[in-house]
């Protein structure tokens, strides 16, 4: 309980003029400081919160949407391929390294808290010369490497999907208050020593991966 001692008596019955504000002010901070099992019962519901007060969410449906490739990475897109194909990433026209898979996407608004965000997909990578008579490490398929990145900080990374197949990867962590920027990145391996690169009676290049049907949720909560 309060023990009341700002506001002692003084000589001739007085008090200091500052006394009473002194009494509100720890009144009001005890009140701000209070814990969840504290606060009145109803005072956090529905009726009387604003939306977003609590949590927030961003979610897309196919991402990146460039019209025509919709859910289709954009960073390697690489058009000497067969027709039949998709125009995606070849050993000549990637430049290693991580990529990303669209453009960065700002998460507005978000106010201090837990972050949790989802991608998912579906994704191909190109196996055939996996074992081979120079290849190090014969046997070990290729994968396809995944990761997210808020404000260029490491929220999760995963080995993801090899040969054709659906990958989801998720991951949560806490950030401050602020616009937050996101990006989604893959990687393949790069070129083997007996990786054939182009078809010989064509002269197109091999595709070697690819992803697309991608869509990300995002969700911040507050409290």
């Amino acid at each position: 309980m309060k023990a009341w001692t700002q506001r002692q008596q003084r000589s001739g019955d007085t008090t200091s003029p500052a006394s009473l504000n002194d009494e509100l002010r720890s009144a009001a901070s005890q009140i701000a400081t209070l814990g969840r099992d504290e606060l009145p019962i109803q005072c956090v519901s529905d009726a009387n919160l604003v939306s977003g007060a609590l949590m927030d969410t961003w979610a897309s449906a196919l991402w990146p949407g460039v019209s025509g490739s919709e859910g289709e990475q954009q960073a390697v897109r690489d058009s000497g391929v067969q027709t039949r194909m998709w125009e995606a990433v070849t050993f000549q026209a990637s430049i290693g390294g991580w990529q990303d898979a669209g453009g960065a996407v700002t998460l507005s608004g978000f106010k201090g808290g837990q972050l949790f965000v989802e991608w998912s997909g579906n994704g191909y990578v190109n196996n055939l010369f996996a074992d081979t008579l120079h290849t190090f490490d014969p046997g070990v398929p290729r994968y396809l490497n995944l990761r997210i990145l808020i404000d260029g900080v490491l929220l999760v990374e995963r080995r993801g999907t090899s040969y054709h197949d659906h990958w989801r990867i998720f991951g949560t962590a806490a950030f401050p208050p602020g616009d937050l920027t996101m990006q989604l990145q893959w990687r393949i391996n790069e070129p083997g020593p007996d990786d054939a690169t182009v078809i010989a009676s064509t002269s197109y290049h091999i595709l070697q991966a690819h992803l697309y049907s991608m869509k990300y949720l995002a969700i911040g909560r507050w409290r």
